[in-house]
């Protein structure tokens, strides 16, 4: 494995340095699971911020599948700071993931990752279409692990030299980056694609929506189509690892003026020191 930190991950009720078949397998969209769901968090220094919006959603997704919860709130507690513990890095990416019928079929993994820097932020990312139509059901709207037709979208991706792939659905409508939600910025307004439409109403989007109200910005959470993010002054996506990252080029053309607007900018500061001021360790 790279890298000099190494992933643990508690499974089949232990800890260890898992082989590279097993990560792979934890993977999402790695494998055509039937039914299953998944939760990724930031860690900082042991901390870790809107654990129980996280908790909440996986219990959600759960009731969706009709799997019952093969742990307990505090059992998992226990094995998020015993994962957290074995880790050598001080930064990761938190994954928990739970399968099947089966009471052991559930896993914790603790993987390398970093803050991405400053300077990232500023000149943002670039973005573009997915060849794949957004899979519209209703397992989409929480973190699942039938999450093939996304990580298809992120190989595509990958090949394409670009940081996000947009997904719309079969009509046009823009639904969700293949890891983000997304937001754009029109007229003054914040505009966002709504729950209704089949995005993840991801934790960082209700959280930057909020952020957004008590700025007094107006927002609008309505169905978006390709030429309200062509026309937009500024578009950002989110998710928990990234927290709130402006696209400054969508399909190879620069959106407003080519870098992080005001707007993003503002809602990536905000998100940053509340991440701050209320990440805590697990316990």
């Amino acid at each position: 494995m790279s890298g000099s930190v190494e992933p643990i991950v508690f499974i089949d009720g232990r800890y260890g340095v898992p082989q590279e078949d097993v990560l792979t397998r934890l993977v999402p969209g790695k494998e055509r699971w039937d039914k299953g769901v998944f939760e990724t968090l930031r860690m900082d220094h042991g901390r870790v911020a809107f654990w129980p919006e996280h908790w909440r959603r996986l219990q959600m997704g759960l009731r969706v599948y009709g799997i019952v919860c093969p742990f307990s709130h505090g059992e998992l507690k226990e094995v998020l700071k015993g994962v957290i513990q074995r880790y050598q890095g001080t930064e990761g990416r938190l994954r928990l993931s739970v399968w099947g019928a089966r009471k052991d079929q559930w896993a914790v993994a603790l993987l390398p990752w970093r803050a991405l820097r400053p300077e990232v932020y500023a000149r943002g990312w670039t973005a573009t279409w997915s060849g794949y139509r957004h899979p519209q059901s209703r397992t989409q709207r929480v973190k699942s692990l039938s999450y093939h037709p996304f990580g298809e979208a992120r190989q595509e991706a990958a090949r394409r030299g670009v940081h996000e792939i947009f997904l719309q659905a079969g009509d046009g409508r823009v639904i969700e980056g293949a890891a983000t939600n997304i937001f754009c910025v029109r007229q003054n307004k914040i505009l966002t694609p709504p729950v209704r439409d089949g995005c993840l109403n991801g934790v960082v989007r209700q959280r930057v929506l909020r952020f957004a109200r008590r700025e007094d910005w107006e927002v609008c959470c309505r169905s978006l189509f390709a030429g309200d993010l062509f026309a937009a002054g500024e578009i950002f996506v989110t998710n928990a690892l990234i927290g709130v990252m402006a696209v400054t080029r969508l399909a190879d053309k620069p959106i407003g003026a080519g870098r992080e607007g005001p707007v993003a900018r503002k809602l990536r500061e905000i998100y940053q020191r509340y991440w701050q001021n209320t990440a805590r360790e697990v316990v």
